[in-house]
């Protein structure tokens, strides 16, 4: 867990980020759940955590806590999340709200849940010439495949074989599930820094799931959500 948030501070943005209603996803800030104190709450948003909208005077519209790209790049990468504070029944629906968008994910993808929790090689690079040991399920490959490589076929099969098409960062992350994320993010920077592929952000803020928001790839300070393969 990232140190400058606390784990009540923690579960809050778990419980938006998980959460399967508007109502619930974006809440009024009196209503959010846990409650934090206005200093706590304060934390979050000066942090950039989270955004403050609406005009919150009397007859006016009340003020909605909102999540922001960065809470987003944070979930992606904490560690050690603790959900369970002072007997709250919130971290529960946490995971159960998590479970929800997770099992119909792993059926749609064709994905296992036992996968989620075996043991793999997490290299991004496979090369026999070292006489690697490998479980008797995987097969060694012939040749070297950088990752690269695997980044570019999956690319090639979502565009049908066609180079120079959108393609959502989305869903070439779910092509490559078996793959570190920290492994994608850098051969993707690298593919860019040569020249070979431009990420650029999608502006239709709108329309952009919470699927793209997870799956966006931060460059200076800035969010990614589309990847272009050149000729």
């Amino acid at each position: 867990m990232s140190q400058d948030i606390t784990p009540k501070q923690a579960l809050l943005l778990w419980r938006m980020l998980t959460a399967g209603t508007p109502e619930l996803r974006e809440p009024m800030q009196s209503k959010a759940r846990p409650e934090l104190g206005p200093h706590e709450r304060q934390e979050l948003i000066d942090k950039g955590y989270l955004s403050a909208e609406g005009r919150g005077k009397k007859g006016g519209r009340p003020i909605h806590l909102v999540l922001t790209d960065k809470a987003w790049a944070w979930a992606e990468r904490t560690h050690g999340v603790e959900l369970l504070q002072s007997n709250s029944k919130l971290g529960a629906q946490v995971l159960q709200d998590l479970l929800r968008v997770l099992l119909p994910f792993l059926r749609e993808h064709e994905l296992p849940l036992a996968s989620v929790f075996s043991e793999r090689p997490t290299s991004p690079v496979l090369d026999d010439a070292g006489e690697r040991d490998a479980p008797n399920d995987m097969v060694r490959p012939h040749r070297r495949t950088s990752l690269s490589e695997r980044i570019e076929q999956a690319y090639l099969e979502l565009t049908g074989g066609r180079r120079q098409q959108r393609v959502r960062l989305r869903d070439l992350r779910a092509a490559l599930v078996d793959v570190p994320r920290d492994a994608v993010d850098h051969a993707l920077l690298e593919l860019q820094d040569e020249d070979r592929a431009v990420l650029y952000r999608d502006d239709n803020t709108a329309a952009l799931s919470d699927a793209d928001h997870a799956a966006a790839l931060f460059v200076a300070d800035a969010p990614r959500h589309l990847i272009y393969l050149e000729a």
